[in-house]
């Protein structure tokens, strides 16, 4: 939450056409040093936007000049206002139905007053965290995109400098690792070139040191190696290949070379290495053989760059996933306060409000209950609503009593509302990692909601097995069933795009197996392993 000590607090228009109620909710974001907006009306609003896009609109449902759910829905349609969070708030258009109508024309938080201060504050809070999350995720691909377009652009020169090499090259770029392709480069220079000595060494990290890519002759201690190997590099920094005679052996005995060439490895103006020859030949190398050295140096250069890349991307593609998991984490971590507060405060509230009116109900005569008694049915429904709402946003049961209870829980709620019949069958195991429980009951939630929608049928089958360090879930099906490829592709996936995307963050695979008429069988098979930054409920 920010504090007055925030350098960059972020800016909320809060556009309500009640004077007193804008400028109280003005009063209440100030003092926790954000930078708020005033706007009275849908044309003020639209004003604001047009000179400054904020981090979050808060918007009066019910304006004067216009519905506060038209707005939302004509600021979606703007792509310069997409990733603009909208926060609906309403005193008087507060039923379950209106609130979903709101979420359906894209708001992204919808809430209902009266509401404290404090929980207002944290709810908002609650929204910057996730938006937060998401400009994190959002920076990063962009940044991954660009370095590998960047890095594209370079393989792509890099390529074509590779036409016309010979076998040397071929066995070099075949090879599937950087010393693979030490030791074929190796291999081959020492067939070709009259050198008694081949050695392939590669700068480490920031140029602290140099690792042994090939060579059978030098010894294993780097340290040894490096005072003349970092005397070489000085040599060769400019890109130009070292030549000298009568050379001591750098890497220790008693050798004396007649000749001692050192190939730069380089590419994208960087030196990543040096292809090192040594021959007891006095003439040294000819022009000839200095050119399949070169050629070899570029190949291997290009080769090690490519490894290199291929580590970096890894590396961005795993801390991409991080933060997707971490949005992840924090949508479920929301849901389950939202649920939490619906549960215990909202329902309190409610079961307290109920017991009043039926007390007073009870102290007056009947003929003057009628409209209690309807106001009772009215807080009865609204209870159920609640309950229906905490339920969906995050089933407490998971988080106390387990994931197979809380299954077994939710399939009891399929047949009630679907009248399927799940046959559930699994071994014994302890708790589950958080993320691992989580993703389990959203994938099954998500499958089993696919086939009530699709199936047609008055059974399914849910198969859970857990072992050491894998948890597979299997739902299938004797429905009509689709095809699955047609479906990815057109993007009519029927959340299976959002289970495989779970699958996938957690390092595992949605496997789908299905064919028209004959049934689906989904399978989810997922590491035990606890992310970092995951933490039990």
């Amino acid at each position: 939450m920010p504090s007055a000590a925030t350098d960059n607090p972020e800016t909320i228009l809060v556009v309500d056409d009640n004077p007193i109620t804008r400028i109280s909710l003005g009063e209440v974001f100030r003092e926790r040093n954000y930078n708020v907006i005033e706007a009275g009306d849908a044309t003020e609003c639209r004003q604001a936007l047009e000179e400054n896009v904020p981090d979050l609109l808060l918007l009066d449902v019910q304006l004067g000049d216009v519905n506060g759910m038209d707005l939302c829905r004509e600021f979606r349609a703007d792509e310069r206002l997409a990733t603009l969070f909208i926060c609906l708030i309403s005193s008087s258009v507060i039923e379950s139905d209106r609130q979903v109508e709101g979420f359906n024309v894209g708001a992204d938080s919808y809430i209902v007053r009266p509401i404290s201060d404090d929980e207002l504050l944290a709810r908002i809070e609650a929204l910057f965290r996730i938006q937060r999350a998401e400009n994190a995720l959002r920076d990063s691909n962009e940044a991954l995109e660009q370095k590998v377009a960047d890095r594209t652009a370079d393989l792509a020169r890099a390529n074509l400098r590779l036409q016309g090499l010979h076998s040397i090259d071929q066995a070099i770029l075949h090879s599937l690792s950087a010393k693979k392709a030490a030791e074929a480069a190796r291999t081959h220079v020492g067939n070709l070139l009259p050198a008694s000595l081949v050695e392939v060494w590669a700068l480490e990290g920031r140029g602290d040191g140099f690792i042994r890519l090939a060579g059978k002759d030098a010894r294993q201690k780097n340290r040894e190696f490096d005072p003349p190997l970092f005397e070489l590099l000085d040599r060769i920094a400019d890109g130009e290949i070292f030549q000298s005679t009568n050379s001591k052996n750098p890497f220790g005995g008693e050798t004396i070379w007649a000749s001692l060439i050192a190939f730069p490895l380089s590419a994208s103006g960087q030196i990543l290495g040096v292809l090192l020859l040594a021959s007891t030949r006095d003439e040294g190398l000819q022009d000839d053989e200095l050119r399949i050295g070169t050629e070899v140096a570029r190949s291997l250069a290009v080769t090690l760059n490519l490894a290199n890349l291929f580590v970096e991307v890894n590396d961005e593609r795993e801390r991409t996933r991080t933060l997707s998991r971490r949005v992840l984490d924090i949508q479920e971590e929301e849901r389950r306060f939202l649920s939490r507060e619906l549960h215990d405060e909202i329902g309190q509230h409610l079961t307290g409000m109920k017991a009043m009116i039926q007390s007073n109900i009870n102290s007056l005569p009947e003929e003057n209950t009628g409209g209690l008694k309807k106001i009772v049915k009215l807080v009865n429904d609204l209870m159920g609503q609640v309950r229906q709402l905490s339920i969906n946003l995050r089933p407490q049961m998971l988080d106390k009593l387990g994931l197979v209870k809380a299954l077994e829980w939710h399939f009891n709620r399929v047949w009630e509302q679907s009248q399927i019949r799940i046959a559930f069958s699994h071994n014994e195991f302890d708790r589950l990692p958080p993320h691992i429980e989580i993703a389990i009951f959203r994938i099954a939630q998500e499958a089993l909601t696919n086939v009530a929608r699709y199936a047609e049928v008055e059974k399914a089958t849910v198969r859970l097995f857990v072992d050491d360090d894998r948890c597979r879930l299997q739902i299938e099906d004797a429905g009509e069933g689709f095809d699955a490829a047609a479906k990815l592709e057109a993007m009519q996936t029927s959340g299976l795009s959002g289970m495989r995307e779970r699958a996938s963050l957690l390092g595992g695979e949605l496997i789908i197996e299905s064919e028209l008429g004959n049934g689906t069988c989904l399978t989810a098979d997922l590491p035990i392993t606890i992310a970092e930054g995951t933490q039990a409920p």
